[in-house]
């Protein structure tokens, strides 16, 4: 029985050792999580004027295919395991062109690099070549962390629920019209969450006209646990949610999720609807 490769971890490139095509960038940088069948990845290029440019997707192992909208563009991919390489297979339209890629990835056997290879598809020959790095690696997000979790991992991925909509490199701030409580106050801080459930919720209670859409983010300040899912109602933090006053920088939309129950999405618009009639308010000083 083939035992397959687990990619899980953070990885930076060896430009030296790597057969990139187009113009070399400064540095690449791939947070990767994998509990198979479920893949995720969150990559950042930094180009040669020093110009960083990041694209999040999602793939299931099984085949199935899955879309993301990768730097504006729409991805349908699918990936199967080949012997011990695992293949990433991608449609993509890009401003009006059509492309097919083929990415072939292996671990060697000391599980310290990873390579993806491009193989019979529109960057065939394009080898990249990556060395795991440590998480407390200075290129984590995990520097600006300060809360009570002990095992955020530079893998992890933080969803924000709202109706707007937004493209990747957007930012969202605080400063906007509350969606709890008090809704004539403007918010100071903005939220997110490492779970897509807290996603959903956010994404099904915001306000406004807009559909709901959910967003894979990053933060890019100091960002700690959310209060009103902590302390004595969630001690530890165990829903994984946060909160920081610096913006959050869209990676991309999360298109493949589904909404609760209508009558458990009731249910919550009622319990807020008694704590709003209880005066009981959100943390947001």
């Amino acid at each position: 029985m083939t035992t397959h490769s687990n990619f899980t971890g953070t990885w930076r490139a060896d430009l030296a050792a790597s057969k990139l095509r187009g113009p070399e960038p400064n540095e690449i940088v791939a947070s990767i999580r994998h509990a198979e069948p479920e893949l995720g990845v969150v990559m950042t290029i930094i180009a040669g004027d020093d110009t960083p440019a990041r694209m999040a997707f999602d793939v299931r192992t099984t085949g199935d295919a899955s879309m993301n909208t990768v730097l504006g563009s729409e991805w349908i991919s699918r990936s199967r395991w080949v012997g011990r390489e695992l293949l990433i297979e991608s449609d993509v339209d890009h401003a009006g062109r059509k492309m097919h890629f083929r990415d072939y990835w292996s671990i060697s056997d000391d599980g310290q690099r990873l390579t993806m290879e491009h193989r019979g598809d529109d960057l065939d020959g394009q080898i990249t070549v990556l060395d795991r790095v440590e998480s407390t690696d200075e290129m984590s997000w995990q520097r600006f962390y300060t809360g009570m979790r002990t095992d955020l991992t530079p893998t992890d991925r933080f969803y924000h629920g709202t109706r707007a909509d937004l493209k990747p490199g957007d930012l969202i701030a605080p400063g906007y019209p509350a969606n709890f409580g008090q809704l004539d106050r403007v918010t100071t801080y903005v939220y997110f969450a490492a779970t897509l459930d807290a996603g959903v919720w956010g994404a099904e209670l915001a306000r406004g006209e807009g559909r709901s859409r959910i967003y894979i983010v990053e933060p890019t300040g100091p960002f700690t646990d959310d209060p009103n899912l902590t302390d004595k109602r969630f001690p530890g933090n165990p829903t994984k949610s946060y909160r920081s006053r610096a913006a959050l920088q869209v990676l991309s939309e999360c298109t493949e999720w589904q909404g609760h129950p209508p009558e458990m999405l009731q249910h919550m618009k009622e319990h807020i609807a008694r704590l709003k009639e209880l005066g009981v308010e959100p943390l947001d000083d």
